[in-house]
């Protein structure tokens, strides 16, 4: 949208998107659940500027400031199955498989090994993405001379990050290392521009 009331031009550039994706991979290449991964992605996003623009001092500074913000939200489920049947296969065994004590196993095998969760690649998988992203800038080019110009401008970043993991092993009923938590960030950031500028020709 643009609005050019005379003094200043105000521009407004709005943008949305969405994204929605399902798919799977079957690496085995049998009927089987031997090695299958299942996809499920939602993605959305948001973005909106706001300039103001003008020329001043008889037309020899042009210059624009403006307003920015940006959101992402994603989200992405995974089933992986690989090796299905291993771990309810193990924890049938009567004791680990090297022959090894029970209450401290060196090898996978018997109810209740802990190593037997380790070998359990049945997943389920939900990350999530949270950006958001705010600005504030202005650039001004100076005419000195008709061919000769000079540039300054200043940009005021800041953005902030969040991930959340869950990944659950599916037959032992438990989370893999580090799952479920968040980790976030938030970032600062003044980015100048500096230039000169020199038309040798039209």
């Amino acid at each position: 949208v643009n609005w050019d009331p005379g003094l200043v031009t105000v521009k407004s550039i709005t943008a949305y998107r969405e994204l929605h994706v399902d798919f799977g991979t079957d690496g085995d290449f049998t009927n089987l659940p031997l090695n299958e991964v299942l996809n499920k992605d939602d993605q959305s996003q948001l973005s909106q500027e706001l300039q103001f623009s003008g020329l001043s001092f008889n037309d020899r500074l042009n210059w624009v400031a403006g307003l920015y913000y940006f959101h992402e939200k994603a989200i992405d489920r995974n089933t992986v199955n690989f090796a299905s049947g291993l771990y309810d296969g193990l924890e049938a065994l009567p004791s680990p498989l090297d022959g090894s004590p029970l209450a401290n196993p060196t090898a996978p095998g018997g109810p209740g090994n802990p190593i037997n969760a380790s070998l359990d690649i049945n997943l389920d998988i939900y990350n999530r993405v949270k950006n958001d992203s705010y600005a504030a800038f202005f650039q001004g080019s100076y005419s000195l001379t008709d061919d000769l110009s000079v540039t300054a401008g200043l940009r005021y970043t800041y953005e902030k990050k969040e991930y959340l993991l869950r990944h659950r092993r599916i037959n032992a009923d438990q989370f893999t290392g580090g799952s479920p938590r968040t980790v976030d960030d938030s970032l600062r950031e003044f980015t100048p521009k500096l230039g000169v500028e020199y038309k040798a020709n039209e």
